[in-house]
């Protein structure tokens, strides 16, 4: 079996929905403590699975799907995905292979100057808040990992106004969502729009490498 961690709700819906049976899908704010729980000791691979954040001008725009060619994390050390399942999930998509960042925060890349500094330092495609965790387990674990990803909020796009809205095991604060929209109901349109079009392309993501995820053995 292999594990498919996603950070919100309606990407684990989007896993379960796709993937086989067999596959553990799990949401939320998982650590690497937490994942060592959570995943039985039989668990083959880990793909880090969900929406991220872009930070390349240009590239990814809203709806984009990256897989990750490795992960780069706070401290500027790397991780190293699984070449085999990432060259699959290549050969079945043709989607950009690039590099990720990921540091475990959260609201790091909210605005373009934030974003422009993680690109400026990183040289990183994408980021997302799940897949450091993810990586570590999987080299804790010495198991395979790989990370896919599509893009809902680009380079230039500010989402500040959503840093209180999701909650710990990957659902959103409702309360946080209406004063949002009542204190910035433009841009929350904005972002509700471009997150309408990354669950679509996410949807058709999934669908395309269901149901191993390209995971093999």
């Amino acid at each position: 079996m292999f594990c498919i961690k996603t950070g919100m709700k309606n990407e684990s819906d989007v896993a379960m929905k796709y993937a086989a049976p067999s596959a553990l899908v799990l949401t939320g704010i998982q650590m690497v403590e937490d994942l060592e729980k959570s995943v039985p000791k039989d668990c083959e691979a880990i793909m880090s699975f969900g929406m991220c954040g872009g930070l390349r001008p240009a590239a990814p725009i809203v709806g984009q799907t990256i897989i990750a060619s490795r992960l780069i994390g706070p401290d500027g050390e790397t991780y190293e995905v699984d070449h085999a399942w990432k060259q699959r999930l290549f050969e079945t998509t043709r989607f950009f292979v690039q590099p990720y960042y990921s540091s475990g925060r959260y609201n790091e890349a909210n605005t373009p100057a934030q974003r422009a500094t993680l690109y400026g330092r990183t040289g990183a495609w994408c980021v997302d808040d799940e897949s450091l965790w993810v990586a570590r387990f999987a080299k804790a674990r010495n198991i395979p990992f790989v990370i896919a990803r599509n893009c809902s909020d680009q380079w230039d796009q500010d989402v500040s106004v959503t840093s209180a809205m999701l909650t710990s095991k990957g659902g959103v604060d409702l309360v946080a969502i209406f004063k949002g929209v009542v204190t910035s109901p433009i841009t929350m349109g904005r972002i509700a729009l471009s997150y309408a079009k990354s669950q679509s392309e996410l949807e058709k993501f999934a669908e395309k490498i269901a149901p191993g995820f390209g995971w093999e053995k």
